[in-house]
């Protein structure tokens, strides 16, 4: 992960939408899709500067799913 890439917040490590679809290996579309179905818990922050998805979450999805996408 790029230097800089998490910020961690109330002791949550989160990343933007384009780091969160880099790890996962997949679209930021997707990446919204997930955050919707409710796989991948993720905070707004502010109107223009969009989602943050946790790093735990994904985390979590990764292991769930064992690597492979729904």
């Amino acid at each position: 992960m790029p230097k800089n890439s998490s910020v961690r917040l109330h002791g949550m490590r989160r990343v933007n939408v384009a780091v969160a679809a880099t790890l996962l290996g997949c679209s930021t579309s997707y990446v919204y899709k997930l955050v919707a179905r409710g796989d991948l818990d993720a905070i707004r922050i502010g109107s223009r500067k969009g989602l943050q998805v946790t790093e735990a979450s994904i985390m979590r999805y990764l292991e769930r799913v064992g690597g492979r996408r729904d």
